[in-house]
């Protein structure tokens, strides 16, 4: 007898993605203590306006959750390509364009129309051709990621039950 796993519904994956969205955030929120601590610290920290921090951080958590939600139903509605090796490449490069693109979209868009740089723009051309290069290295990412859930997948399934 053999692991095998049930294929996920809809509201599973989209709560699976926001779960996702959740752990990402508390790493950002991780890594905006640690500039508290270096600011009070005595360390030199850019300044920022608390507008801008406020709009910044609500940008980064709507589009964390954002690409988790679309992310999973993203993940459920290509079950069936993960079937085999190329099927899961594809799988992670499409979830890693999609999560990546929406979270540096909100950003581009952030900046462009709130005025809000979280990622240090230089220029609104400078902040579309990021998204292009971006999603590229994501995409080849997001591919090796989905062949190691290939093999992780195939190993989980080849060990008998107990």
């Amino acid at each position: 007898m053999h692991l095998s796993r049930a294929p996920l519904s809809l509201p599973e994956s989209v709560f699976l993605g926001l779960l996702c969205a959740v752990g990402v955030s508390l790493l950002a929120l991780a890594g905006i203590a640690l500039f508290a601590v270096l600011t009070l610290l005595g360390m030199p920290v850019e300044p920022m306006e608390v507008r801008e921090l406020a709009l910044g951080l609500l940008l980064v958590f709507a589009s964390y959750f954002g690409a988790g939600a679309l992310g999973g139903a993203g993940f459920w509605l290509v079950q069936p390509l993960r079937r085999t090796i190329l099927g899961w490449v594809l799988t992670g490069m499409l979830l890693a364009v999609v999560a990546y693109g929406i979270i540096g979209l909100s950003a581009i868009l952030g900046y462009i129309y709130l005025g809000v740089n979280v990622i240090g723009y230089e220029s609104v051309n400078e902040a579309w051709q990021s998204l292009l290069w971006i999603t590229g290295v994501t995409a080849i990412v997001g591919g090796i990621a989905g062949a190691y859930y290939w093999w992780k997948d195939g190993r989980v399934r080849d060990q008998p039950c107990a």
